[in-house]
């Protein structure tokens, strides 16, 4: 028989689904509170963990200004272990290029070509040996034999290259861990973090919501199960949001003073850059370029090398008729479009 159910049995449904609302809304908020607390717990062990690393660097004296460099790191590396963040950017990815032209691994070639009504300038970039370093080794086989600068584009080896740099500087001892994998784990545990606080106050709200309107027995499941289910996304999330260790990437005591030293190569770099030094001669000149280029003085450095009547480096093949300043113009622009063959605008 479909009997109406008495005002009185709907008042006692109402009272006893309120206080199960309150109870299951209570219970999630007290999950993911606790889940919260777990993550942010980790979260300042790890800083604290950081910050008792980055109190070592007081005892580091800092390196007076050195005329040649301290080690035999590869510029590359040194751009790495200057930046700001330990990642890769365009002076990075410059110190490879003029590196390797160096080394032989590369050259580049400056052609000219005629139009009835104009003449421009070519830069190609040719592969002419090989390398051991990983990097450098990534590099050359993405590359053609031969490919204008213009029309490189290797934007997907800049992640791997930033991985490949931060396991050699755990090689020498300088890093514990991959300073690179490190930050990009932090980008995925972001995402992670973020989802967690979204998904957990989603659910938290359909299930109060649901609780609140399903007050026959009947329909309860759907509540429960939507509670239920947000305790599960919030666990799930909390173990994929583990936060990162900021204290990885922090240089040991050793990395910390290669810094140091590097750093006052950096600052006899900028001083000769500006004209207050010299090198003493045209094969330190070279020698220092894929450095300068790594601490983002490639235009001033190879200015000065024009203005100072340094001859053209051997990596450097050029039409016989061109002047210093011109080149000079032609390889600032060119190592520019390097930069945004890697990603860098």
């Amino acid at each position: 028989l479909d009997v109406p159910v008495p005002y009185w049995q709907w008042q006692q449904r109402i009272f006893v689904w309120s206080n199960l609302t309150i109870g299951l809304i209570f219970i999630v908020c007290a999950v993911v509170l606790m889940t919260f607390a777990v993550w942010i717990t980790q979260k300042w062990k790890r800083k604290e963990a950081s910050r008792s690393a980055i109190s070592g660097q007081e005892d580091i004296a800092l390196t007076d200004q050195v005329d040649m460099p301290p080690t035999d790191l590869p510029a590359p590396v040194v751009s790495l272990l200057g930046s700001c963040h330990y990642q890769v950017g365009v002076d990075t990815v410059m110190a490879i290029i003029v590196e390797m032209c160096r080394q032989g691994s590369l050259r580049i070639d400056v052609r000219e070509k005629h139009s009835f009504f104009s003449k421009r300038k070519e830069v190609y970039l040719i592969k002419q040996g090989l390398s051991d370093r990983s990097w450098e080794k990534r590099l050359l086989d993405n590359l053609p034999a031969e490919v204008e600068i213009f029309d490189l584009d290797v934007k997907f080896l800049r992640e791997e290259i930033e991985e490949d740099l931060g396991e050699y500087l755990v090689y020498m001892g300088i890093f514990d861990h991959n300073p690179g994998k490190c930050l990009k784990d932090f980008s995925e545990e972001r995402f992670w973090g973020t989802l967690l606080w979204f998904m957990s106050f989603i659910f938290l709200f359909l299930g109060g919501t649901m609780t609140i309107f399903f007050w026959e027995p009947s329909r309860s499941v759907y509540s429960i199960g939507t509670v239920t289910l947000a305790i599960i996304v919030t666990f799930f999330l909390s173990t994929k949001a583990d936060p990162l260790n900021i204290g990885k990437i922090i240089p040991t005591s050793a990395g910390l003073k290669e810094r140091s030293q590097w750093d006052g190569f950096k600052t006899y770099l900028k001083k000769v850059s500006a004209g207050a030094a010299n090198p003493a001669t045209a094969d330190l000149f070279d020698q220092y370029l894929p450095y300068a280029t790594a601490f983002g003085l490639f235009d001033t450095w190879i200015e000065k090398g024009a203005k100072a009547d340094i001859p053209v480096p051997s990596w450097l093949h050029l039409p016989s008729t061109d002047d210093k300043q011109d080149i000079t113009k032609v390889l600032q622009n060119s190592f520019n479009l390097v930069g945004e063959a890697f990603g860098f605008n």
